[in-house]
């Protein structure tokens, strides 16, 4: 709220009169503070509400209340209602404002892992062995061709061994908020009279991009003379107890990661396969930075950040709720610290595997000082009392000296200068002077 003001105050009791400094608040209705909040980009099923679409600015300092709250995760549809109910910090000058937004939200889609299976006899019916898809989400699991169903090797048209596709279909349980989802794999189909040969790979290890925390899987088929031994490597060095045709990896740590391989035998030979790298994927997370700091208007500065997690990391800066455009790096550059410059600042990682939102910190300015509401001209009579007032803004402590015709009125220090019973002595110009660290700034009348 803008106070009103009059310029002059005459009062008429005596024919002598002075002309001091003073001025009159009227008080005005509240007013309704500016409350800006532009309409969020979309975002999938599973992201939380946070900072980046509850994001609301005004133009007066006070407390935001967002229903739903930041954390919560919306179902999936469009045009969701966000509601932002603002309190002014000065409620006798500002009115509490609401505002609503609309938001899309797009059905996710559930993370469904299947590996390649082992080969399988001809004959032996498909079972939950190699029907074994896993998903992140409750659903169903619809596999082509279906359990039970036997397979055969195509001998009319030559072949010592067939590949067949084996797929599946997910379909989740909420299926509002949730795509359904298909997947292809290849199985090997082997006689049930193998050659009396050495090995011979007929399905090679797959390359494989998991998350970190989830679990992995490399598979080798082979035909020749039985019994086959087996040896995985990681990395060139032979793992411990890893003498199977699966190799199943529980927990993925990056230390997991690199390059695998298999080397089979038999009483008539061995053979290697090809190496496959299994690559982990390893969410961003926020190291160190960035913190608040309070700093000089005019100074410059640099919020740092240090950051862990699988590249390539994206990065996007905001300020007051708002994207910073082209400040996509590890620091932030302040190099001349503008009063736009100063507020609340977060900055938002994603990569593959997720994405981590900072908390926020302050960018506080220390000001020079300077008068929102000054002194004015006015009309009182002798004998009566009169307080001069002026209002300055800027980082404390801040100073005042008081000056009537050029003279300073020693003891007067404070932002307010009270004259009683005044007489023609004290008619005249008065000035004072408010002075911060950083300046000082002054008011005549």
């Amino acid at each position: 709220m803008k106070p009103a003001y009059v310029n002059k105050l005459t009062c008429c009791f005596s024919s002598a009169l002075l002309s001091l400094a003073a001025n009159v608040d009227v008080v005005a209705a509240p007013e309704d503070p500016v409350l800006t909040w532009g309409v969020p980009v979309g975002i999938v099923h599973g992201t939380p509400l946070g900072p980046v679409q509850l994001n609301a600015v005004a133009s007066v300092p006070g407390a935001f209340e967002y229903l739903p709250g930041a954390g919560t995760v919306l179902d999936a549809g469009a045009g969701q209602s966000l509601q932002v109910t603002f309190t002014p910090e000065d409620t006798v000058g500002y009115n509490v404002v609401e505002r609503r937004v609309t938001i899309d939200v797009a059905k996710a889609t559930p993370r469904v892992i299947w590996f390649n299976p082992l080969g399988i006899e001809e004959g032996v019916p498909l079972g939950d062995i190699r029907l074994n898809a896993t998903a992140n989400v409750p659903g169903t699991f619809h596999y082509s061709p279906k359990k039970g169903t036997s397979l055969e090797v195509h001998t009319r048209f030559g072949e010592t061994f067939s590949i067949y596709d084996l797929s599946v279909v997910f379909i989740p349980e909420d299926d509002s908020s949730y795509n359904s989802v298909g997947k292809t794999l290849e199985i090997a189909v082997l006689p049930r009279t193998q050659k009396d040969v050495a090995p011979t790979i007929l399905m090679e290890p797959m390359p494989l991009t998991q998350l970190s925390g989830e679990s992995g899987q490399f598979s080798v088929t082979v035909m020749g003379r039985q019994p086959m031994a087996y040896q995985w490597f990681h990395n060139g060095s032979a793992i411990e107890d890893a003498d199977e045709a699966t190799l199943k990896i529980e927990n993925i740590t990056s230390r997991d990661a690199g390059a695998y391989r298999v080397a089979v035998g038999n009483t008539l030979g061995m053979k290697e396969s090809k190496v496959v790298v299994l690559e982990v994927l390893e969410p961003p997370v926020l190291v160190s930075g960035p913190e608040s700091v309070t700093i000089d208007i005019g100074a410059s500065h640099q919020f740092n950040i240090v950051v862990q997690g699988s590249q390539p990391i994206e990065v996007e800066w905001y300020r007051n709720s708002e994207l910073l455009s082209g400040q996509d790096g590890l620091t932030l550059d302040i190099p001349a610290a503008k009063v736009t410059d100063g507020g609340e600042y977060f900055v938002r990682l994603k990569n593959d595997a997720g994405e981590h939102v900072s908390d926020l910190v302050k960018l506080n300015l220390n000001m020079p000082v300077s008068i929102v509401r000054g002194l004015v001209d006015t009309t009182v009579t002798v004998g009566s009392d009169v307080m001069l007032m002026v209002v300055a803004q800027g980082t404390p402590p801040i100073s005042y000296k008081w000056y009537h015709d050029g003279n300073e009125l020693r003891g007067e220090t404070g932002d307010r200068l009270v004259l009683n019973s005044i007489n023609q002595l004290r008619r005249g110009t008065y000035l004072v002077v408010a002075s911060n660290r950083l300046g000082s700034a002054s008011s005549k009348a």
